[in-house]
């Protein structure tokens, strides 16, 4: 593997690493929006439909998550590959 390639294959783990953390934020965000959202529907202040969007969106942070941790693993699958390591 060139010194390019592999600097390139590192950025793209290094990414991925990063987009891992960001979604990391967006699940935190997601847990209190829909504790507040589980919290406001007790309280009849919203309605079911708007307490199944925050579950909605909290399951979508989780399969975002899920999806950024598989590209990273292939990621480092595919530098060790070529790498030799």
């Amino acid at each position: 593997m060139t010194i390019t390639a592999n600097a390139k294959c590192t950025k793209r783990i290094e990414r991925s690493i990063l987009l891992g953390f960001t979604c990391n934020k967006t699940i935190i965000s997601a847990e209190q929006n829909l504790k507040i959202s589980q919290d406001n529907y007790n309280a009849g202040v919203i309605t079911l439909s708007e307490l199944f969007e925050a579950q909605n969106l909290l399951q979508q942070s989780y399969d975002q998550y899920i999806e950024t941790a598989t590209q990273c693993f292939q990621k480092q699958a595919k530098w060790k590959q070529v790498s030799g390591k």
